[in-house]
């Protein structure tokens, strides 16, 4: 006999924090120097102990506002009447 259950779903809506949280302002810094996210990791498991893979660290970095790059000016073309 399965059993189909319609009720709200708790897990679907609330969302746990990143534990990378803690450690955004230093991710960010060492990104910007050039380390890769697999070395980031590789910090986050030694020097924390989060054991966390390097995409998500590439995740998470992708989806901070300081991580987003700026728009080139002035490299759309517009278009003008002829």
């Amino acid at each position: 006999m399965t059993h189909s259950y319609n009720g709200p779903r708790p897990w679907a809506s609330s969302y746990r924090s990143s534990r990378l949280i803690r450690y955004r302002a230093e991710l960010v810094a060492r990104r910007r120097a050039g380390v890769s996210y697999l070395t980031l990791a590789a910090w986050l498991r030694t020097e924390h102990q989060i054991i966390v893979s390097h995409t998500t660290v590439l995740r998470f970095l992708n989806t901070l506002p300081e991580m987003q790059t700026p728009a080139l000016m002035g490299t759309a073309t517009q278009c003008s009447d002829q």
